[in-house]
């Protein structure tokens, strides 16, 4: 594997989480969020000490983030948990984090002011900030998921923490290159609807070209902006840091695609074009 991570060549995203690699003859897809949440660990215990800071545009208070989170949660598991709770929970795991927050800033550039508000997080690797959709779950995990009581482990939390917060997860908002275009329709559909009230009244033909233009050129952006990442920052740091556990060769994180002669002909073909795989697949479907 240590091989294929120093040797390969990026040739494009095959979907929202795998990229498609050669090595060689061979075709790999490679699971970019296991491969950057291990990297970004790394880094953190690479830099332990050292960091350089993002400094944010406003501080964010972190019984806000917690408390988001805490809600994100109950969506995700049908739950609706007290209210009155969940401002205990954010309220304790805020007053335990400026407890810590001169180890925080000292060891790991996450600093947390006397209020309890965030107003810098560290630089894990240089030229890249994280997606900061997910900040409330990093603040919940700190709280929640950190071992204080023992210091390996505490390192180890830590730096799992941050690990996947800098990972290059999927974004929130759908990926407009796919079906998750449809979404973007969806929305201008449901907000006509509920201006107009007269859903009935419009052809489907009408509906069907109507986009939320500013919320789908967000997502362009955004989805632009991480496949740059990925291509830019995160393999070519892979290949000067990056020391893949014995795991990754079982977990599914490199799955080897086609190794034959055709494999080179395709990469040839993607590289020249500049087609990711997906674009590949979806021109060859409709022949």
């Amino acid at each position: 594997m240590m091989d294929i991570v120093r040797h390969c060549t990026y040739v494009g995203m095959a979907d929202d989480v795998f990229a498609l690699l050669q090595h060689n003859t061979c075709l790999y897809l490679a699971n970019v969020v296991n491969l950057s949440k291990e990297l970004m660990y790394q880094q953190v215990l690479s830099r332990f000490g050292h960091f350089n800071a993002i400094q944010l545009n406003d501080p964010v208070p972190l019984k806000e983030l917690i408390i988001l989170a805490l809600k994100e949660e109950d969506l995700d598991s049908d739950c609706n948990d007290d209210d009155t709770l969940k401002e205990k929970i954010a309220e304790m795991n805020t007053e335990l984090l400026k407890q810590k927050a001169e180890m925080l800033e000292e060891y790991f550039g996450i600093h947390i002011d006397e209020h309890g508000n965030v107003s810098r997080l560290p630089v894990i690797l240089d030229q890249y900030t994280p997606d900061m959709d997910r900040v409330p779950e990093f603040a919940l995990c700190l709280g929640n998921d950190v071992d204080w009581e023992d210091e390996n482990s505490c390192i180890q939390t830590i730096s799992a923490a941050l690990g996947n917060f800098y990972a290059m997860h999927p974004l929130m908002l759908p990926n407009p290159s796919g079906e998750g275009f449809l979404f973007y329709k969806k929305r201008k559909m449901m907000d006509d609807y509920v201006e107009e009230n007269t859903h009935d009244n419009i052809g489907s033909d009408v509906i069907d070209n109507k986009v939320e233009h500013e919320l789908l050129s967000e997502a362009e952006t955004a989805w632009a902006q991480r496949e740059w990442s990925i291509q830019h920052v995160l393999f070519p740091s892979m290949r000067l840091f990056f020391k893949p556990p014995v795991s990754m060769a079982t977990d599914g994180t490199f799955v080897q695609y086609i190794k034959t002669r055709v494999s080179q002909l395709l990469i040839e073909s993607l590289l020249y074009l500049s087609l990711p795989l997906s674009g590949y697949r979806g021109r060859h479907k409709k022949r």
